[in-house]
């Protein structure tokens, strides 16, 4: 059976920018970047940012929490090296350990998530297994376009991927007593992020 859909609530087409920030709102953003520097087949490097920031009533800004998160896994997806800021030394205890199956139980035990519940940190830390699964789309978009037509697909997928990855990385948030939502990371659609989260970042993308 065919719903009717009305004008209003159809799609109108890709956001072209982040909306403006409102006075006396809080937006958080996170940026989860892979990389692979000895090719596809090889090490992969995360490089994760996140940052709430506060509109005041009259315009400037202020940072409420920026958290950083690095990480290097082998081919298999075994943690090599893991590291963050602010620094949490608990955390050397998931390496040699899967950043996949039983990482989120894996973390809880070393202690070191419990105290920052929603925090920046806490959110990148917690984004680690679905975004590390979602990164594999390049090893498999590689193998399936060939090396010479990846850029051509990434330019036409830009549009589809644009306005998911905003949906998903964009929160506007009235400052009152509420617990600042988590969110999943589109870090391989790095491409569509780089323009916009370069404004809100200090630290440049990696190439």
């Amino acid at each position: 059976m065919a719903i009717p859909v009305p004008a209003e609530l159809k799609p109108r087409g890709s956001v072209l920018s982040a909306p403006p920030r409102r006075a006396g709102s809080v937006r958080r953003t996170t940026t989860m970047d892979f990389t692979w520097p000895d090719g596809l087949t090889g090490d992969t490097v995360l490089d994760g940012r996140g940052r709430d920031l506060r509109t005041n009533g009259d315009g400037t800004a202020a940072a409420l929490a920026e958290a950083s998160l690095e990480m290097l896994t082998d081919p298999r997806r075994i943690i090599k090296e893991i590291g963050s800021a602010p620094e949490l030394p608990e955390l050397q205890s998931l390496a040699g350990e899967s950043a996949m199956s039983g990482y989120r139980r894996r973390l809880a035990a070393t202690g070191a998530a419990a105290p920052l519940g929603g925090t920046p940190l806490y959110q990148l830390l917690d984004d680690i297994p679905g975004a590390t699964l979602v990164s594999g789309a390049a090893d498999q978009t590689l193998r399936l376009v060939g090396a010479g037509d990846v850029h051509a697909l990434a330019e036409k997928q830009t549009d589809r991927f644009e306005a998911a990855a905003l949906s998903a990385e964009l929160f506007v948030l009235d400052v009152r007593q509420q617990p600042l939502p988590e969110v999943g990371a589109l870090g391989e659609h790095r491409h569509q992020l780089e323009v916009m989260a370069a404004k809100w970042h200090k630290k440049p993308f990696r190439g």
